[in-house]
Parts: C-alpha cells; sequence; structure tokens
C-alpha cells in the first residue's frame, strides 16, 4: 500500500513491498533524472517545475523515524501505510491559492455542496490536473478539489492559455524521452503553487500618508514569516514511480507510445474533429519536436535518434486511429441492439 504524508514543506511517500521491487526508490531515481534534466536546460526549466527531490529512505532505517513524529502520527491517522516503510523526501508543490480555489467552488460545486466545500479541510490542498485531452468537465455528484480534474472545456471557461499549456506539455514530454530517456508513463501534469521570496518594494516616503497601510493587496497569497513569500502558480511535474527506462530504439518508443495512451487524458489528442481541438494537437506536436531538436543538438547526443520522435508521434496517431476504430464499431453494436429490442 501506497501512502503521501505531508508535514510542513516536506512530502513523504511510502510503500510497504521489498527493497529491490520498491516503487519509491524507482520514484527516487527517475525524479533525480528528470530533474536534472529539466534543470540542465534553463530555458525549459524556466517552463516547467519539478519538486526538489532531497533523498531516499529505506525502511531498514527506522532511527530516521525517531525524529520525525509528525509524519509518525499522520502516517498512523491516515491507516494508508505501515511503519516502518520506505519514504521519499521531496518538496512540496503547495496548493493553488484561496482564491482560486474559491473560484473552482464557486464555478464548478453543485449549489448545495458549496457550503460544504468551503469549510472542508481537505479542500485547501488543491493541485489541478490539466486535462487537455478531455472535454468531459462538469459539475458532480461529488465535489473534492484534491487532485482536482481541470478538464479542456473548463481550462478554456477559465481564461487559461491552453495553447500555452499545450506547448508546456510538448516541451515537457520531449525532455522526459529524448534526455531523461524514460517513457513517462503516469507522470501527473498539474497546476500549483511555490513561495518565493519577494523583496521589499521600494516606498516613497514624501508621499507616505500617515498611518497608512502600504502593504499587499491582498494577505492571502504571503506567508508572513519575517519576509514576504509570494505564492506563484506554476506548471508541476509531479509522481514518477511507475516511470520505466527506454532505450533509444524504435522497439522501446512503442513503450513511450503505450504509457501516453495509458495515462490520464494530460496531453491533446490526435484525430479530434473540432478545429480547436486538432490545433491544439498539432501545437503541442510542434513543440515536442522543436524541443528535440534543441535536445539532438547537444553534445553527445547519438545520430541513431534522430527519427524517433516522429516514430513516436505517428504511433501515437495509430494508436488513436484503432481506439477511434473501437469505439465507432461499439457505438454501431449498441445501436444495432436497440434497434433488435424495439
Amino acid at each position: 500500500m501506497r501512502c503521501c504524508v505531508r508535514h510542513g514543506r516536506k512530502v513523504s511517500r511510502g510503500q510497504a513491498c521489498e527493497a529491490h521491487r520498491c516503487r519509491d526508490l524507482n520514484d527516487y531515481a527517475q525524479h533525480k533524472k528528470i530533474a536534472r534534466a529539466i534543470k540542465e536546460r534553463a530555458s525549459i526549466a524556466e517552463l516547467i517545475n519539478v519538486p526538489d527531490c532531497h533523498y531516499f529512505v529505506p525502511s531498514s532505517r527506522t532511527t530516521w523515524f525517531d525524529n520525525q513524529q509528525g509524519l509518525i502520527h499522520a502516517a498512523t491517522a491516515s491507516k494508508s501505510c505501515k511503519l516502518p516503510t520506505a519514504a521519499l523526501v521531496a518538496e512540496r508543490v503547495h496548493p493553488l491559492p484561496q482564491v482560486t480555489r474559491n473560484v473552482l467552488i464557486e464555478k464548478y460545486c453543485a449549489p448545495h455542496l458549496k457550503e460544504r466545500a468551503y469549510a472542508a479541510p481537505g479542500n485547501k490542498h488543491c493541485l489541478a490536473r490539466v486535462y487537455l485531452g478531455s472535454m468531459e468537465g462538469r459539475k458532480r455528484m461529488f465535489f473534492n478539489l484534491q487532485n482536482f480534474k481541470l478538464h479542456y472545456n473548463q481550462l478554456v471557461e477559465l481564461g487559461l492559455d491552453v495553447d500555452t499549456l499545450a506547448r508546456r506539455m510538448g516541451c515537457a514530454l520531449a525532455v522526459m524521452h529524448w534526455a531523461a530517456k524514460i517513457d513517462a508513463q503516469d507522470v501527473e501534469l498539474v497546476l500549483g503553487s511555490s513561495t518565493r521570496k519577494t523583496t521589499a518594494p521600494d516606498v516613497d516616503l514624501q508621499k507616505l500618508q500617515p498611518m497608512s497601510y502600504n502593504g499587499p493587496e491582498t494577505d492571502l497569497d504571503y506567508d508572513l514569516t519575517g519576509v514576504f513569500r509570494c505564492r506563484l502558480t506554476g506548471f508541476w511535474l509531479i509522481d514518477f514511480d511507475r516511470v520505466r527506462d527506454i532505450k533509444m530504439d524504435e522497439t522501446e518508443v512503442a513503450m513511450a507510445v503505450q504509457a501516453f495512451w495509458l495515462n490520464d487524458p494530460y496531453y491533446s489528442r490526435p484525430l479530434k474533429e473540432s478545429e480547436v481541438e486538432s490545433g491544439l494537437w498539432e501545437t503541442f506536436v510542434q513543440s515536442h519536436l522543436r524541443t528535440f531538436d534543441e535536445i539532438w543538438k547537444e553534445k553527445g547526443v547519438g545520430k541513431e535518434i534522430r527519427g524517433l520522435p516522429n516514430k513516436f508521434i505517428l504511433g501515437v496517431v495509430e494508436q488513436g486511429e484503432i481506439r477511434l476504430a473501437r469505439q465507432t464499431q461499439l457505438r454501431v453494436s449498441e445501436q444495432e441492439e436497440m434497434e433488435i429490442a424495439i
């Protein structure tokens, strides 16, 4: 059983399993690899955030938990994992600001559930999964802001720049494939926030009114701990425990294609009927290929991988055609059964 325990600025993930099969150890190794691949490329690191991954704790190091009473209490209360267990200590991705959470509740929570949604402590831990490949966003019977799913139609409704999101996703996936050399299976792409120190603004003392307030417009996005810490919303990659290494050949690129379709619909999809969705897919593809070109020009990158990104894109489209044919056949079969029943 896998668990996630938040305590202060840390995140600890554990899993009760044999050490050599531990997904947390894979999470740690892949996390480090992906973070390095992104941070080595300054222009990409400005667009895509990966939490700092501090260290891995094997279940055999029981003394580590002796100094983590807060984690022990949280893990025991959650009843989701047994101690001692393996742990991964990494930076916490902060939730979206309160003003953003309020907008999500107002727009997508059923009226009779809003009061409960505002009061629920769990809704403070809000990260939004970005589903550019889905148009199924709507109000639901149950409402929970934890791992909230923002579908394409909702992103547009909220006025977010979906083209920019598609470019960042294409870029992120290219770095994971062709720089980190992993299939990106089950990696989550979310909107979250982080705290960054901000310098105090200059004040014109000549114009300062006696006893007047000159702080920020709202204190919702600030942590007053001696310095201002501005809450910045950003695009994050998280959860790398199911990621697999891939070799740079056609056979293993097929694993990346499989992972694309197994994952939640973060990325825009091919073969969409609407012009807007088709355009979004093209934006994603062009960003993916352009990022690969930048990687390919780097020293030490072999020429043998030059054609692999195009093969990946073609593989995604081919799998999309197969899935579309199955869906069409299923609808035809259902229609025939209804006609027979009538």
